[in-house]
């Protein structure tokens, strides 16, 4: 449905996901490259998921230092974002379009955010605010972090 939406607008866009792997491999002379991969090439990640379990995908861009733009699911809302981390948002509320099978968003809160992005891609300011969600993400949501918390859990 998203391909047939972009087609439709004559928006230019490439679809790699047959590329994409856990890891960098090479099968019968063909190329695939790892997740890491996709998210270090980014000039930004966009995450519209309307429900998700917790946020790897958010944690992941972060550690990539990549700006992100991001639906407000409930479990963002919840866990991640009292955190204080910056991203662009795409509001908490959609409507379903029946026409064309998806859900939306209003198109104030898509310009906005269209807005925004712009504004983050091409702020020399941005690096520093991509170190300081990184930052917070070492300290709250690290290997490190969930070592101690399981080592507490797990102790006799």
């Amino acid at each position: 449905r998203i391909k047939r939406k972009i087609k439709n607008q004559g928006i230019e866009a490439r679809f790699i996901d047959g590329l994409i792997r856990s890891s960098r491999a090479v099968e019968g002379g063909k190329k695939y490259y790892s997740l890491w991969d996709s998210y270090v090439l980014a000039d930004v990640v966009t995450y519209p998921s309307l429900l998700e379990g917790w946020g790897n995908q958010f944690i992941e861009t972060v550690f990539a230092e990549k700006p992100i733009v991001l639906f407000e699911y409930p479990v963002f809302k919840a866990d991640i974002k009292p955190e204080g981390y910056s991203f662009i948002s795409l509001g908490d509320k959609t409507v379903f379009n029946r026409q064309t099978g998806l859900w939306e968003v209003g198109k104030n809160v898509l310009t906005k955010a269209a807005e925004e992005l712009g504004e983050v891609l091409t702020d020399p300011g941005t690096g520093k605010k991509l170190r300081a969600n990184f930052d917070l993400a070492r300290k709250n949501n690290s290997y490190i972090v969930l070592r101690d918390l399981m080592e507490r859990i797990l102790e006799p």
